[in-house]
């Protein structure tokens, strides 16, 4: 079952909308233009991390 989006995640919905829909001078272009989360196994997550690019400037890729 699928699980309800989380309400901060629609309400930035709702301004991106206003927005670019509807005209709105809402404050829209100080939002960050990415935001990512890091999943830990071991319950270290940080999620609705902003960054102004993605992948993020201090990215180190890893191969596997």
């Amino acid at each position: 079952m699928a699980r309800p989006p989380r309400r901060g995640n629609t309400e930035d919905l709702r301004r991106f909308f206003d927005r670019f829909l509807k005209g709105e001078d809402n404050g829209w272009e100080q939002t960050p233009p990415a935001r990512y989360s890091l999943l830990d196994l071991q319950g270290g997550d940080r999620v609705n991390v902003p960054a102004d690019r993605f992948p993020p400037a201090d990215d180190t890729p890893v191969k596997y």
